[in-house]
């Protein structure tokens, strides 16, 4: 049996790696804000017991968005990676 492109396979996998792309493109933002953040809290309110415990949790946050990112990345891979073809039988076309 050959194999060719199913369009309705094909055009699902690119809706998900579209969908998977304007993630990590909002995640990646969000990292870089979050980064913005902390970084700026560190430099106004560090070394106070409140001020720390607030630079931690932004550091958190980043640190977690980071590893969605990586999931997501994944995530794409994985999704580029879904075969869209289906078999059809050599006889197609042919009567048999």
């Amino acid at each position: 049996m050959s194999r060719k492109v199913d369009p309705a396979k094909q055009a699902r996998r690119r809706r998900a790696l579209d969908s998977i792309l304007f993630a990590q493109n909002d995640l990646i933002s969000l990292v870089e804000k979050c980064g913005d953040l902390e970084t700026a809290t560190r430099a106004e309110v560090a070394g106070h017991p409140i001020g720390d415990e607030i630079v931690t949790r932004a550091t958190l946050s980043r640190v977690a968005l980071e590893g969605s990112l990586a999931a997501l990345a994944q995530a794409r891979q994985a999704c580029a990676g879904i075969d869209v073809t289906v078999e059809v039988p050599d006889s197609e076309g042919r009567g048999e």
